[in-house]
């Protein structure tokens, strides 16, 4: 006799190694586990194949108010940016590159400045014997 088809869970969406839960699954999971007393959480977490650790992100997501990153993420590259925005943005970073050349240049001149006066502090000293000229 053949084994029935399995039927695949809609509240466990699996399209690559790592398992996807879906935000209403993970609410429901969260409610069940808090109504469990401390020693059937594991044969629960058994039976619905979690771990552990995947059920303190999950209540650690939901108590820092953060429900929607419990649901799923949409895939795909980011809205095109209008080009004044792209713009912008190279403009802010050529600035911030200014800057930073503007920082150094000024730490350069305060070394040259006391260099300066280090060199002004020494006072030509003339030599025992004139030089010998040839």
């Amino acid at each position: 006799m053949r084994p029935a088809a399995t039927i695949p869970d809609p509240e466990h969406t699996k399209t690559s190694a790592r398992p996807r839960y879906t935000a209403a699954f993970k609410r429901k999971v969260l409610t069940e586990v808090e109504q469990l007393q401390a020693g059937e959480i594991g044969a629960y977490l058994r039976k619905m194949g979690l771990y552990s650790g995947t059920l303190s992100r999950w209540r650690w997501e939901r108590d820092s108010a953060t429900m929607q990153s419990l649901a799923p993420r949409k895939r795909g590259p980011k809205p095109k940016q209008s080009a004044e925005q792209v713009e912008l943005t190279r403009l802010q970073r050529k600035i911030d590159a200014l800057e930073q050349k503007l920082v150094v240049a000024h730490e350069i001149i305060e070394v040259q400045k006391k260099i300066s006066e280090i060199f002004k502090g020494l006072s030509p000293q003339t030599p025992d014997e004139p030089p010998e000229t040839g």
